[in-house]
Formats: C-alpha cells, sequence, structure tokens
C-alpha cells in the first residue's frame, strides 16, 4: 500500500518549472519591496513610510504576485492567466513611468520585468499545457501531434480496450473511450506495434474530456522512440 501511495505521489507531483515560477511569484512582492525602497532612496526598514509614497496601483503591484503563485502552485487555470496579466500591468506601469520620468531605474524595471517574464515563459511552456490548455494540435508536455491511426491494446488493472489512436506525438496519443472508467492519472500498459515488432510501454492518463482521452507514455523503449520520431517526420 505504501508503495501505491508513493507511486501515486510520484504521478501528481508538480512539474519542477510550475513549482520554481510558483515559488518565485509568492517571493516576488519582497523582491518588489526592495525595489521601491531602492527607487525612493529609503532605508529597509521604513516601511509605514513608503506605504505613505505608494499610490494605490503600486500597492496592488507590490502584492498581486502572491496570488498568481498561488494559483500556478495549486495548478489553476486562473494562475497562468494573473501571471500573465500581472506582467503586462507591470510593462505597462513601467512604460508609462520611462514615459514621465524617463530615468535609468525605471528603464531597468522594464528590462527586469520583461527577461523574467520571458524567462518563466519559456520554462513553463511545456508543463503549462496539460493542467492549462486543451485539446488541439499540441499534446503532453506540448509535444506535436500527428494524425497517425495506429492499432494498439491499452490494459488496466480490471480492463481492455483494442482501440485506434485519433493521432500520435512523440510524449503521447489520444484515443476515443467512450464513457471511460479510467480516472486522471490512472497508470495503464499499452501495447504498441511497430515496425512488424509489437513494444509494451507504462503510460497514464493525463486527460479526459468524454469521449476523448489523453494518454501520456512514461517508459519508452529507446528502438520506439526512435521508430515513433521517424513515423513522425514523413
Amino acid at each position: 500500500m505504501n508503495i501505491l501511495r508513493r507511486e501515486r505521489r510520484k504521478r501528481e507531483r508538480i512539474p519542477v518549472a510550475i513549482l520554481f515560477v510558483g515559488t518565485l511569484c509568492l517571493f516576488y512582492p519582497i523582491i518588489n519591496y526592495l525595489q521601491f525602497v531602492y527607487y525612493f532612496e529609503l532605508n529597509v526598514k521604513e516601511f509605514s513610510l513608503l506605504m505613505g509614497r505608494l499610490n494605490l496601483i503600486q500597492k496592488i503591484l507590490l502584492v498581486f504576485p502572491v496570488f498568481s503563485g498561488i494559483g500556478l502552485l495549486t495548478v489553476r487555470s486562473w494562475g497562468i492567466l494573473l501571471f500573465c496579466t500581472n506582467a503586462l500591468l507591470l510593462i505597462i506601469f513601467n512604460m508609462y513611468a520611462i514615459v514621465n520620468y524617463p530615468i535609468q531605474k525605471n528603464w531597468m524595471s522594464l528590462v527586469e520585468v520583461i527577461l523574467v517574464t520571458t524567462f518563466s515563459l519559456y520554462i513553463l511552456r511545456k508543463d503549462i499545457y496539460i493542467p492549462f490548455g486543451k485539446f488541439s494540435k499540441r499534446g503532453f508536455r506540448y509535444a506535436k501531434r500527428k494524425i497517425i491511426p495506429r492499432k494498439l491494446e491499452i490494459v488496466s488493472k480490471d480492463k481492455k480496450w483494442e482501440l485506434e489512436t485519433l493521432d500520435l506525438s512523440q510524449r503521447g496519443f489520444r484515443v476515443k473511450i467512450p464513457n471511460c472508467s479510467l480516472g486522471k492519472n490512472s497508470e495503464v500498459l499499452v501495447r504498441i506495434e511497430m515496425n512488424n515488432r509489437k513494444y509494451e510501454v507504462k503510460a497514464g492518463v493525463v486527460r479526459i474530456a468524454n469521449p476523448i482521452v489523453g494518454i501520456a507514455f512514461r517508459e519508452m523503449p529507446k528502438e520506439l522512440r526512435n521508430l515513433l520520431n521517424k513515423e513522425l517526420r514523413k
């Protein structure tokens, strides 16, 4: 039982990129506070004096990242939305500040926001798709899908399906299973034939939108990966 619980936790753990950016957002108010202290040339301990100098918009921007951090760490769709909204507001605010006060500090703040946002979205690009995206031309971890009908078997603890893929990617595939009895994160065994040879691959359910089920490969032999890559390049 302990092994099963550990395996379940392992499958449901938050991706490192989301964990990193979400945690960074939680600490960003401290970074913003230090930036305001530097901007107004105050002492770090002069909290009340600093709050008196900030306008309402600046106070909102000071704490806004906390909410996007909570959303990201709890893998909510509004988390990435708040993150992008916060970044856009900061860019607009800094550009407004530059127009009125074109000093070096304001330029540095704008460059910092753009660099941090670009870096964060870059490392998040593969991991945000499954929790926040929908079925489309991209699949698990943002891998490109290709419409390749491929017969395969999906075996769970108490049931077996003989199906044909709707599409296929390097990371997984979609199949049609009306009223699927599998739950999200359920582990299955996939038997697939490539080049007249049958392969068994451990996989897991990552998305269910009845009747479409998205399944991601978890352990794939190198030989099968190479054959799949070759098939996708055709």
